[in-house]
């Protein structure tokens, strides 16, 4: 037994008494919690390391602009309709207006779609959080300039065009 942390005490019966003389002994290590690696795990949101670079996505948005010529040139729904079903995954957006003035400015396409934010990744390989909220974005296609005005869609890509549902209140009758 180590008693270099122990002082030693006798007593008049003359039994030998130990005390502890250090306050903690042993110093217990913090259960630091692992970074999640998972995609699901982290709410889906992406990080800087994960390896993504601009250059990758430069063939993604070419497919891009096939799918988003497809959806316009089909007739069965209105243009504004149409627009608003649109998936943003690979678009190649400039934030022109936004609360936060320091956003104005930066373009990049776009990784990840949230409701409320655009994940963008930019020329010098840096993923950057936009918010939807409160800022105007501009996309070119066919040299036309496409506003989105991000209030408008604060909802996740496969729930913008559906029709809200009505939630009805039954209403409280007392007879």
């Amino acid at each position: 037994m180590n008693t270099s942390n122990f002082s030693k005490k006798e007593s008049t019966n003359g039994d030998e008494q130990y005390f502890v003389t250090e306050r903690h002994t042993e110093q217990r290590k913090k259960n630091t919690k692992s970074k999640t690696t998972n995609f699901f795990r982290r709410g889906g949101k992406l990080s800087n390391n994960d390896g993504i670079k601009y250059s990758m996505f430069v063939e993604i948005y070419k497919m891009w602009l096939d799918y988003f010529n497809n959806v316009t040139c089909s007739g069965t729904f209105k243009a504004d309709e149409r627009l608003l079903k649109i998936d943003y995954h690979g678009c190649l957006l400039l934030i022109t207006h936004a609360t936060n003035k320091s956003l104005i400015g930066i373009d990049g396409f776009v990784v990840h779609e949230s409701r409320q934010t655009f994940q963008l990744i930019t020329k010098e390989d840096k993923l950057k959080t936009i918010p939807k909220k409160d800022t105007i974005f501009q996309y070119v296609v066919n040299n036309k300039v496409y506003i989105l005005f991000g209030n408008g869609i604060l909802q996740k890509c496969y729930t913008r065009g559906r029709k809200p549902k009505s939630i009805g209140q039954i209403p409280f009758l007392i007879c």
